[in-house]
């Protein structure tokens, strides 16, 4: 006996346009209307409008790929069983936003230090595997220059 019931089809383009509006929307507001409380904190609107403009793309690509009907031959009914790690990721960025916009001062400013930590514990590694190998000098230089105040290749 399949235990999965049979579930009422979601009727997705009667509500797409306006979703996909409010996506947009929802970029352009956060990009053209930051509020002048926070503005001293740059760090919080470049977390925010990430988060806008990566949700909208990961709307658009979960849509791409649960298409009921591929318009492309390459792309398989399959690839839908990929949106679930896919909107896992778009659970994460609620509880960031939520985490961020209990404190936006402190919490944007650990958020981002924390990424810098993570790039520069990652340099340190590649450094310390490949510092000495002069195939990676140039590589190791450039991503060093993304990762300021960090030990230089």
């Amino acid at each position: 006996m399949d235990p999965t019931p049979d579930l009422p089809a979601l009727p997705y383009g009667a509500i797409r346009p306006e979703f996909e509006n409010l996506l947009t929307a929802t970029v352009n507001k956060v990009d053209r209307e930051w509020p002048g409380k926070w503005q001293a904190y740059p760090g919080a609107h470049y977390i925010v409008d990430s988060c806008a403009r990566i949700t909208r793309n990961t709307h658009l690509s979960i849509r791409y790929l649960c298409a009921d009907e591929p318009t492309r031959p390459e792309l398989k009914v399959e690839f839908a069983l990929s949106a679930m790690p896919i909107v896992r990721s778009l659970v994460d960025t609620v509880f960031l936003l939520v985490f961020l916009f209990e404190a936006v001062p402190a919490r944007s400013a650990w958020y981002l230090k924390g990424g810098w930590r993570e790039e520069a514990e990652e340099l340190a590694r590649y450094n310390g595997s490949y510092g000495n190998d002069p195939d990676w000098k140039e590589w190791l230089a450039g991503f060093a220059t993304s990762v300021p105040g960090s030990q230089r290749a």
